[in-house]
């Protein structure tokens, strides 16, 4: 469900926004999981805990994309293979 947001996101921003978009994405979305990771340990009802744990979800499967997006833009042509198995 989160794919196709990123990827009209995506392609509704030009290659400089793009670049700059995806990265700042990258963070926030880290940022965001680091602390649902955190809210894990709160004593919540289990209601609760469910969002938090859909939400979580949500923001690592866009970011794993997205990571793999900002290491193919770093890495050279000739090495992007090698780049994504290392990263």
């Amino acid at each position: 469900m989160a794919r196709p947001a990123v990827s009209y996101r995506a392609l509704a921003l030009g290659a400089d926004e793009r670049a700059v978009g995806v990265i700042a994405g990258a963070y926030a979305l880290l940022l965001l999981a680091a602390l649902l990771c955190a809210g894990i340990a709160l004593p919540v009802p289990v209601w609760a805990l469910g969002l938090i744990l859909a939400a979580l979800g949500f923001c690592l499967g866009v970011g794993q994309p997205l990571s793999m997006t900002t290491v193919v833009r770093a890495a050279p042509d000739d090495a992007r293979s090698t780049a994504l198995a290392l990263g």
